[in-house]
């Protein structure tokens, strides 16, 4: 799903998106020339723990809060903004990519079966 830059106001607009049994609601507004994404990410997603190899579904319950930008970032304009806002150069906010990303980034952790976490046997593993 796509919504326009021009569509979001200092109202909060309420989205989601779902992928790969996971899914973003969130609200859409206006914060300081830039788009804040303000909601959670929910759902299950099939994980491999890191520990035994086993795959396993895991729940999703996290925050995902996220600033946008529509074209050129400007950082000496905003002091108290993080670091690396989204930015979009197509004058939309494609929330099905933002969605893709936050799966891969939550996919990109360590993550330990509920065996292996509840094991005291300390294994020692390479990453």
């Amino acid at each position: 799903m796509r919504i326009a830059f021009a569509r979001v106001s200092d109202q909060p607009i309420a989205i989601e998106a779902a992928l790969d049994g996971a899914k973003l609601t969130a609200t859409l507004s206006k914060r300081n020339g830039f788009v804040l994404l303000d909601g959670a990410l929910t759902g299950s997603l099939r994980l491999s723990c890191v520990v035994c190899d086993q795959e396993y579904d895991a729940d999703l319950d996290e925050p995902v809060r996220l600033l946008i930008n529509d074209g050129i970032y400007d950082r000496k304009n905003t002091d108290d903004e993080p670091d690396e806002p989204i930015v979009e150069m197509s004058g939309e906010i494609d929330l099905d990519e933002i969605l893709a990303g936050e799966i891969a980034a939550f996919l990109c952790d360590y993550h330990r079966c509920e065996s292996c976490q509840n094991s005291e046997d300390e294994r020692e593993w390479q990453v």
